[in-house]
């Protein structure tokens, strides 16, 4: 039976409820721990995974037992990452609780929502996506591939302390393999429906032995699709007589490039240098959503029928200059970076048979960022980290509006809307102390300050705006272990996510307020039996002010600010090991939210309102999962001396979210299967897999036609079933 939890009484009723016995658990847990001498009693199971390895993450600048950090962290090993065939980061947020993303419209975009906090359109990502300590700074490069990946760390809450003003919602910290003193790397090929042919391949060494390290990586992907578009189709065969039809044209399709390139220099046991440089090319299918009959968010019938295939395509480059030198009582590290974006998408915007409407949009982005911190050395009872961060961006966005002529039925007639080209500065000094009061409990201050200075000049009036923005953003906890297997901890944190501009328009404000989010937070953290099983429980509150939003409204796309909501949620994760080779989990995550209060209005046409206090305050905000859940195991069985077979099935359920503020369409429950089974002897892999094992249609993103402002409502259709075979050779 599920349960959906639709107001804040019953939420608080409910966390009560999941906490309760949990703190029971707890408290004879240490009851059993003084019997058995307290929080001295030797213990293996501290921070540790289900194969006994212990789990270290660097969320809070410097390596600790992920059971020791008083944040909730799910952390994804070099190991998880190919069990789960984790190969973009929409792979990993998909089977995490009040965690979810959309990927829709175009290669480039990726919708992050963390606890109900989620990006939007044309806005500032929620979440900061951190690579081997470089932060990036353009949304559009978050849907990358990802290979040679030692790690991924997903931060859920406020981090804007350490991780500054996009932070609001969470952070992301990848790190990738790191090159050693021995010649080794991976050689894999993927085959699979649509059909799809990748391949990839590592190599990592010594140039000097411990003084200079390589490593490089490429991947490539070519994939034809497996939706159909029924309108636009292949040419009709030849002998196929005169009323024959081609196939239908996939519009799913896509072809992708990546080569990553890495140099470690230790001149000195003291000094390190490392540079990266990263490129990366993608283009494909973008722009199929569905034009739908009013009122259907979840009819999965009708078939894509764009008249024009959409398309889009990203060019990404980054370099980056990592400089380490430590001191006897410190280390200082500098952090340079350099990136550069380019993307175009051309869309059918209509979606109909018919040639109405159409769409070019090219985006352009350029940054430069410095990150210079000290960090404390040694573990002692007193730890710091203070720093300063610089970020220089240049974007553009140039739009066109196409539309039909009569004279020959093409959509031929360009008409440019936007052309704004934006300049951002941003500053910030930040800082974070540890102390341990006693051996057992630690206390956290963090805080950062962020200036954020950004210039719109539109470059169809030659109009320029200016606007400033600047928070404070303080983070405390406790976090007391009552003994080496269980911790709990309370924590306060404020979060800050920069306004911005609009496209100039008589709809939408032409500057659009910050963020800010109060977060208050207690968890668990405890394992139990040795080992073999692991809980961890977090509830929270949220206090959500000028809440930003998306509208396509008369033909232009805008944000606007919610000025007060309130989030509530509850989390609990659960890993055992029964017996041997057999590992088994499961995680629930529940939220609510409450629109307090809405200021202003928008019309979606003129005197017809969209938006106004009447019809939004008390209503749950959109793109937000009111519960979530995965569950799954995985069993390795050895099959001869030399052989060895890993099943595994993950099962993961969303529902209860709203498209829209008005809280009229809702998305029906989401339920899939991925499954997969191994087959592993020395350092070769063969694994045949299955995601949405079941092929269960949903659908990913909807807009009702007065939230879009043009012919009908429209949805994106979820991933069809995709299933193949990976092999994989390491060396």
């Amino acid at each position: 039976m599920t349960m959906v939890i639709r107001n804040t009484a019953s939420l608080r009723l409910l966390a009560g409820s999941c906490l309760a016995p949990i703190v029971a658990i707890a408290q004879v847990g240490v009851a059993q721990a003084q019997e058995q001498g307290g929080a001295d009693r030797p213990t293996t199971a501290q921070g540790e995974d289900q194969a006994g390895n212990v789990i270290i993450v660097t969320a809070r600048g410097r390596d600790e037992q992920i059971q020791d950090v008083p944040d909730s962290i799910i952390a994804l090993s070099a190991d998880d990452i190919l069990e789960q065939d984790i190969r973009q980061i929409n792979d990993a947020i998909n089977v995490l609780p009040n965690v979810a993303i959309v990927d829709s419209q175009d290669l480039g975009l990726s919708l992050i929502n963390i606890r109900g906090i989620g990006q939007v359109r044309n806005g500032e990502p929620p979440v900061a996506f951190v690579v081997d300590g470089v932060q990036l700074t353009s949304a559009d490069i978050f849907n990358q591939d990802l290979f040679d990946v030692e790690s991924i760390e997903i931060l859920k809450g406020p981090q804007g302390a350490l991780y500054g003003r996009n932070a609001i919602a969470g952070a992301f910290v990848i790190e990738t393999q790191r090159p050693g003193n021995e010649f080794e790397g991976s050689i894999e090929a993927r085959f699979a429906n649509g059909p799809e042919v990748g391949v990839g391949a590592v190599l990592r060494g010594p140039i000097v032995e411990d003084v200079i390290q390589f490593s490089v990586a490429g991947s490539a992907t070519h994939f034809d699709g497996l939706i159909d578009n029924v309108t636009v189709r292949q040419p009709a065969p030849t002998t196929g007589g005169p009323n024959a039809v081609g196939e239908p044209v996939e519009v799913d399709n896509y072809d992708q490039a990546s080569l990553r390139g890495r140099l470690i220099i230790t001149p000195s046991d003291r000094f390190t240098i490392d540079a990266r440089a990263t490129y990366s090319y993608i283009e494909g299918g973008a722009s199929y959503f569905i034009s739908m009959p009013p009122g259907q968010p979840n009819n999965t019938d009708v078939p894509v029928q764009n008249d024009e295939i959409g398309f889009s395509d990203r060019e990404h480059q980054e370099y980056s200059l990592k400089l380490d030198y430590e001191f006897d009582a410190f280390t200082v590290t500098s952090v340079t970076a350099h990136s550069k974006t380019d993307f175009f998408l051309h869309e059918d915007l209509d979606w109909t048979p018919n040639p109405i409407l159409g769409l070019d949009q090219a985006r352009f982005s350029r940054s430069w960022s410095e990150d210079l911190r000290l960090t404390s050395s040694g573990d002692g009872p007193f730890r710091w980290s203070f720093g300063g961060y610089y970020l220089d961006v240049f974007r553009t966005i140039d739009t066109i509006l196409l539309v039909e002529t009569p004279a020959d039925g093409l959509l031929d007639l360009p008409i440019p809307i936007a052309r704004p080209t934006e300049r951002n500065e941003a500053y910030a000094l930040y800082g974070q102390i540890n102390y341990d009061i006693t051996p057992d409990l630690e206390l956290t201050v963090a805080g950062r300050y962020d200036w954020d200075d950004r210039e719109q000049t539109d470059r169809l009036t030659s109009v320029v705006t200016k606007a400033s923005f600047k928070a404070f953003q303080p983070k405390v906890s406790l976090a007391y272990n009552w003994t080496q297997d269980v911790m709990t901890y309370v924590s306060v944190g404020k979060g800050f996510r920069s306004g911005g501009f609009n496209a100039p328009g008589a709809i939408f404000p032409l500057i659009y307020d910050a963020e800010t989010a109060w977060n208050y937070e207690t968890g668990l953290k405890s394992s139990w039996l040795g080992g073999d099983l692991l809980i961890n429980a977090a509830a929270f509150y949220t206090q959500f002010e000028n809440m930003q939003q998306f509208s396509f409204v008369q033909g232009l796309q805008g944000l606007f600010n919610v000025a007060d909501v309130d989030i509530f949620g509850v989390e609990l994760e659960l890993a055992a090991e029964p017996i041997n080779n057999l590992e088994l989990f499961a995680s629930v995550g529940i939220l609510d939210s409450e629109v307090k209060d809405f200021e202003g209005r928008i019309e979606s046409a003129p005197g017809v309102v969209l938006v106004e206090a009447a019809n939004v305050v008390g209503n749950q905000i959109p793109r937000m999962y009111g519960w979530s859940y995965r569950t799954g195991g995985q069993y390795t069985l050895p099959l001869t001396r030399s052989w060895e077979m890993t099943a595994r099935v993950d099962y993961t359920g969303q529902g209860d979210n709203f498209w829209h503020l008005d809280n009229i369409d809702s998305e029906k429950d989401r339920h899939l299967v991925n499954a997969s089974l191994g087959f592993s002897k020395d350092d070769l892999t063969i694994t045949f897999y299955a995601e949405n094992l079941f092929d269960h249609e949903y659908t990913e993103e909807f807009f009702a036609q007065e939230w879009l402002g043009l012919v009908s409502d429209i949805r994106w259709p979820g991933r069809p079933r995709r299933y193949g075979v990976r092999v994989r050779h390491e060396f």
